[in-house]
């Protein structure tokens, strides 16, 4: 269909492209900074044109500008496409311009879509480039690197690699030779780069970056260079490098999220290294190395080890920690201290049997080489050094060979080990419940209690050098706190004292902070544990030094300004505002005011976090460390041949590379089918959002199903990270092998979307089918024509509805259109929606609203308007259908900005990649993520939306809404048309325009006392049976019947 692009640059942009004679082009739709403008293409012969004037970037705002194109196909619908893999492509006076102090820039996206990207500062924008390794190799001259770089319509003058150490700082640079290779759409560049070797290089972590000059930019790009394929990660070897008084070690590993290639290089004196090889591995004794990191000695390590030496000094065990540490004190006198890296250490890590750790176990090593370490055969303990949940650990702790070689894993609360076993895949014979060996210590009533608070945040892994920590918000925030002085004269009233505390991974920054009246630690002056039992208070963001501060019963403060940014798309392994035993603030007005608080409650836990407390620690006494001691001298396990397999890499690739073969369905229908012959079992299965959301009506019939019915069984098909349930619920990935299992020998189905439709049921199976909505517009058989979906669409979903045993309906109303729609005949539920039972009379409102304040950091202070449009089903680009949010973001600000924050949520099918200008990011969030649109409404003041079933739960609420119809009459006549008589039944204002938009909201008081009467009986009309008790309705007459 696309045949040529041509892009001309030369001075104002200018696009002329050919499309297949079958289609006629019909607008140019140009998305600037999220608000759409439309422009008529000219054509000429062949080729349509348009073009962008300069002027569309003299507002001074910056982000990513978008080019679509709507048409009529050769079966006559409207579609919607992008810029993107043209069959020819030619750029013309290419090149960044510099206008009004802005940089144009020409790029496309992974996708191959021709964009614009407008910015002021390049550090800030994240350029689409790509880069892989293809060659590594060392020797005591140079660093030799061969790879690709990719960029796409950036024209780059030269390069320059650096290897830049994360804890020395030093750094390496060195100019890059590249050449052109061919390619249909990017620019590729064959670069090859030599190192000098520095025989001088410290001991460190190297990273390598590229350093990237760019026609008209003044200052060169930094990208992180060294994503390595993983044929080639098999390839990259470590380096030996043997000198006369030394032996340097060159270690290649690849970074967990990324696989960049980084570096650890070790020195280690030749009088050590020499008899490495004449050591005997240990076939009998029983010998125990104890340690944390090689600097340390005030952890779970420490602790154990000092219970060894007390109790069982019988035992062979050895603690290993650098002698130079200042923490060597801390253990020199309990005798059987290894000096990290002698001739001891080396011998005694290889004929140990047990490698004992608070941190990860390659810390415990003394150098990284993997042929060394493959010598290492002793079972492998993870002691931890914390109660971990808050942030997801897959990346750092998933039972995985060549990322976390552990063994036994020892956790403080059956609710860890649920989420070890659960989310980072250890067995359950593998997670052992003893509680932290340092709580022995933290439990004994020996220390007294000062007037103290305690600051103590935990460390940012994007904070790896100076420059970026200086910059950093983490480092503007906590010093703005340890200067503030409304907090500081509370501390002063309440005759407190402030000691602050870097983790030790930003110990490197302590002197940057400057504070008179606050005692600024560093590393190794007090032990932490120390800190936290003679602390009365404690504020922190994530670090899990708050469960030990809790479990004291003394009151937290998590400041999780970067809540977002630090949980990362992976998010939480907990539900932060139910299990967190403290209090969550997002900005420095509140610490003040909840310490303010807190002092005025005589510094004492509240209940509610005491209750958390008292749920989440099983043992909270002084015998951790013999129960510990115990589990690993009766510890057992060794696995299975196959269990080896599957933690590997290679295990893991190949099964990806099963999963996207053409053999897997069918083998999984066949599977399905064997399955269906087992015994059909009390079992529920629930699935919601194909998967990828615990929410909706499914979520709430659940939990209802556990308050009646706690020893249900249960499983969810869920793709994400573990939510908070039962021990007897079980998460199964959709679509795995057990996802066919559970569902072939499970008696209930409960869905809100549709299983398969290759799925068939069998006899004694109850489906309950919830759906997710009460129609506006008209669905499926009702229409005369279906637009945006692929062919066969409307044959599974019959396939799938004849798989129903019950469908809930909300009302009557919907009720009637199911039965046509969907050409349904079997039982509909009359009940109203269990979803919004949420919204009636919700003793967690409060608490679900301080969530989501939290995660998007939105004040208090600020009403919500949130905007939720359903789809345009000719509106489709690719995969996924277009938003189009007519919304100026620079004029909401400037007129609402400082009252209201726009939250936008896009229907499930659209996409939802929008662009907010970083400027106005503080009062437009996009919150299309959210898994819980229900909770979203909870905290809305404001509902805008146009045809989307959202009014008939947002009525439950009885607050405003504002019907935002821009395109009304073309809905209603071209697209798809309504079930409801529209104009007459809203129940609030339409408006078709922004100007009318705004002027309601402005006006929002007087809509309220116009629309009253008819909210009400609206509500009353379509939502008389959502009054809190649906769930418990359908779950006593459906889920339950067997037990009547």
């Amino acid at each position: 269909m696309k045949e040529e692009l041509i892009i001309d640059y030369t001075n104002e942009l200018s696009v002329k492209f050919k499309v297949t004679p079958d289609i006629e082009v019909k607008e140019i739709i140009v998305d600037i900074f999220g608000g759409k403008k439309t422009y008529k293409p000219i054509k000429k012969g062949e080729y349509y044109t348009f073009s962008l004037s300069n002027s569309v970037f003299l507002r001074g705002m910056q982000g990513i500008i978008q080019f679509y194109f709507s048409f009529i196909d050769e079966n006559g619908s409207y579609k919607i496409t992008n810029f993107a893999r043209f069959n020819k492509f030619e750029m013309i006076g290419g090149g960044i311009k510099n206008v009004k102090n802005n940089y144009i820039v020409p790029h496309q996206t992974r996708s191959r879509n021709f964009i614009l990207i407008v910015t002021d500062d390049f550090k800030k924008q994240k350029l689409n480039v790509i880069n892989f390794l293809t060659s590594f190799n060392c020797n005591k001259e140079s660093i030799n690197i061969n790879g690709v770089f990719k960029t796409f319509l950036l024209s780059v003058d030269q390069m320059e690699i650096g290897m830049e150490g994360r804890k020395t700082f030093s750094k390496f640079r060195s100019r890059i030779d590249f050449s052109k290779i061919q390619s249909k759409y990017s620019d590729n560049l064959a670069i090859s780069t030599v190192i000098p070797f520095d025989t001088s290089i410290e001991e460190d972590i190297y990273d390598f970056f590229l350093y990237i000059h760019l026609k008209e930019i003044p200052e060169p790009v930094k990208i992180r260079f060294g994503h390595t394929r993983f044929l080639m990660r098999q390839k990259v070897k470590d380096y030996v490098l043997k000198f006369d008084e030394e032996t340097i070690y060159i270690t290649p590993y690849f970074t967990f999220s990324g696989q960049n290639l980084s570096l650890h290089v070790e020195r280690i004196n030749n009088d050590v290294t020499k008899n490495i090889e004449n050591i005997k591995q240990n076939n009998r004794e029983d010998i125990w190395l104890i340690g944390e990191q090689p600097y340390k000695a005030q952890d779970t390590g420490k602790a154990f080890f000092e219970y060894i030496r007390r109790t069982h000094p019988e035992k062979e065990a050895y603690y290993v920690i650098d002698f130079n540490s200042p923490e060597y004190e801390n253990v020199k006198d309990l005798g059987n201290i290894i000096d990290y890296r002698s001739k001891e250490h080396f011998e005694m890590c290889l004929k140990a049997t047990h490698l004992i750790g608070s941190h990860h176990i390659d810390y415990l090593y003394p150098i990284r080489n993997k042929e060394f370490i493959s010598k290492v055969k002793a079972k492998k303990i993870f002691l931890q050094h914390g109660v971990l949940g808050v942030k997801n650990l897959a990346n750092l702790y998933l039972n995985q060979k060549e990322f976390f070689d552990v063994d036994m894993f020892c956790v403080s609360t059956e609710r860890e080990k649920q989420i070890t076993v659960e989310d980072l895949k250890f067995s359950e014979e593998q997670v052992k419940v003893t509680g932290l060996s340092r709580f022995d210590s933290l439990f004994k009533n020996d220390i007294e209690v000062k007037k103290q608070i305690l600051i103590i945040p935990t460390w940012r892994d994007w904070l790896q050098n100076v420059d970026t920590f200086l910059e950093s918000e983490y480092y503007q925030r906590y010093q703005s706190l340890i200067s503030n002085k409304e907090f500081l004269d509370i501390c002063r009233k309440n005759d407190v004292d402030v000691v602050f505390c870097l983790h030790p991974n930003m110990q490197k920054y302590s002197s940057f902070f400057k504070s008179d009246d606050v005692k600024i630690v560093f590393q190794g002056e007090i032990d932490v544990q120390l800190l936290i039992k003679e602390s009365m208070l404690m504020i922190t963001d994530y670090s899990s030094v708050a469960f030990d501060f809790a479990f004291l019963n003394k009151p937290v403060i998590y400041y999780q300004f970067d809540q977002k940014r630090f949980l990362g798309k992976a998010g939480s392994h907990l539900d932060l505002e139910r299990e967190l035993p403290g209090t969550i603030i997002s900005n420095e007005e509140e610490i003040t005011s909840v310490f303010n608080k807190i002092a005025e409650n005589g510094f004492r836990i509240s209940d509610e976090n005491l209750n958390r407390v008292n749920s989440l620690l099983k043992y909270k006494d002084t015998r951790n460390s013999e129960r510990i001691f115990n589990e690993i001298t009766n510890f057992k396990f060794k696995r299975t041949l196959t269990e080896r397999i599957k933690r590997t890499e290679k295990y893991k690739k190949a099964f990806n590379y099963f999963r996207r073969n053409r053999v897997y369905f069918p083998l999984m229908k066949l599977f399905y089918k064997i399955f269906k012959l087992l015994p059909l079992k009390e079992r529920y299965v629930f699935e919601s959002g194909v998967g990828v959301q615990y929410s909706d009506a499914p979520k709430a019939l659940y939990e209802e199903l556990m308050r009646i019915k706690p020893d249900a069984e249960c499983v969810w098909f869920y793709n994400k990270t573990s939510f908070i349930h039962p021990m007897n619920t079980k998460v199964v990935k959709r679509l795995s092998l057990g996802y066919y299992y559970y569902l072939a020998t499970s008696k209930y189905w409960i869905n809100n979307q549709n299983f398969p439709s290759y799925i068939t049921k069998r006899k004694g199976t109850t489906y309950l089918q919830t759906w997710h909505g009460t129609p506006v517009k008209k669905m499926l058989f009702d229409l005369k024509e279906i637009y945006g979906r692929e062919k066969g669409y409307v044959q599974r979903v019959e396939n799938a509805k004849n798989q129903w045993s019950y469908l809930i309906s909300q009302n009557s109303y919907a009720t009637k259109h199911f039965r046509t729609a969907f050409r349904y005949n079997g039982p509909i539920l009359e009940e109203g929606y269990p979803r919004n039972d949420i919204l009636i009379n919700n003793p967690e409102k409060e608490l679900i609203i301080n969530k989501i304040r939290h995660a998007y950091s939105i004040s208090p202070s600020k009403k919500i308007i949130l905007y939720a449009p359903t789809f345009r089903d000719n509106a489709k680009v690719e995969n996924k259908f277009e938003s189009d949010i007519k919304i100026d973001f620079k004029e909401f600000n400037d007129r609402f900005g400082e009252e209201y924050i726009l939250l936008l949520r896009m229907h499930v099918t659209v996409s939802s990649d929008i662009e907010i200008p970083e400027e106005y990011k503080h009062c437009i969030i996009n919150v299309s993520s959210y898994p819980d649109i229900q909770e979203l409404y909870l905290m809305t003041d404001i509902l805008i939306t146009d045809y989307s079933s959202v009014l008939f739960d947002f009525a439950v609420l009885k607050r405003p809404m504002i019907f935002y119809a821009y395109d009304l009459e073309e809905y209603k006549n071209d697209i798809r048309g309504a079930y409801l008589d529209y104009e007459k039944e809203v129940p609030g204002k339409i408006v078709k325009n922004q100007n009318e938009l705004f002027h309601a909201i402005n006006n929002i008081e007087e809509l309220k006392s116009e629309y009253r009467d008819k909210l009400s009986k609206f509500k009353q009309k379509y939502a008389p049976l959502d009054d809190g008790n649906a769930a418990k309705r359908i779950v006593k007459k459906i889920l339950l019947q067997s037990h009547k």
